[in-house]
C-alpha cells in the first residue's frame, strides 16, 4: 500500500483510477462549458443546424456518462469497506448497471444518428427530407432510447 493523491489504495489498482480521475476532473468542466455555451446559443442561426442539435444532445448524455461512471467508481471503493452490509453493495451494482446501460444506449443511438445525418447531409443534400424535418426529430429519437431501455432492462 501506497499514499498517492492522499488516497489509500491497492498498489495493483490505484494508477487506472488516478489517471481517469484527474481526466475527468479536467475535461469535465471544458466539456460542460461547451454544452451549456450551445445551449445558450441553439437559437442562433449559425448553431441552429441538425450537426449542433446532436452535438448538445450527445454532450448531454456523455456528461450523464462521466457523471454515472465517475459516481459509481468511487462507490466501489466504499463497497469494499468490511463494515458495508450487501445490500449496500446489491443496490450500488444494480443502480451502476441500469445507469451505464442507460449510457452507453444513447451514445450508440446517438452515434448511429451522427452517421444517418451526415449521409443525408452529404449524399442526399437535395432531398426534401434534409431540407423540411426538424433536428428535434433527431433530438427525440435518442432520447426516445430511454423508453426501450427501460422495456429491456426490465424483462
Amino acid at each position: 500500500m501506497d499514499l498517492t493523491f492522499g488516497i489509500l489504495l491497492d498498489e495493483a489498482s490505484s494508477w487506472p483510477f488516478i489517471v481517469y480521475f484527474v481526466v475527468a476532473l479536467v475535461s469535465t468542466p471544458l466539456y460542460i462549458a461547451i454544452v451549456v455555451k450551445l445551449f445558450i446559443n441553439r437559437n442562433n442561426r449559425k448553431f441552429s443546424s441538425t450537426f449542433y442539435t446532436l452535438l448538445l444532445s450527445q454532450g448531454f448524455a456523455d456528461i450523464f456518462y462521466i457523471f454515472c461512471y465517475t459516481v459509481f467508481y468511487m462507490l466501489s471503493y466504499v463497497g469494499t469497506i468490511k463494515d458495508i452490509g450487501s445490500f449496500f453493495k446489491w443496490t450500488l451494482a444494480n443502480i451502476s448497471y441500469k445507469c451505464l446501460y442507460y449510457s452507453l444506449n444513447l451514445r450508440y443511438v446517438g452515434v448511429t444518428l451522427i452517421s444517418f445525418q451526415r449521409y443525408l447531409t452529404i449524399c442526399k443534400w437535395r432531398s426534401t427530407y434534409i431540407q423540411v424535418r426538424s433536428h428535434i426529430l433527431f433530438w427525440r429519437s435518442q432520447w426516445g432510447t430511454w423508453e426501450y431501455t427501460d422495456a429491456d432492462i426490465k424483462s
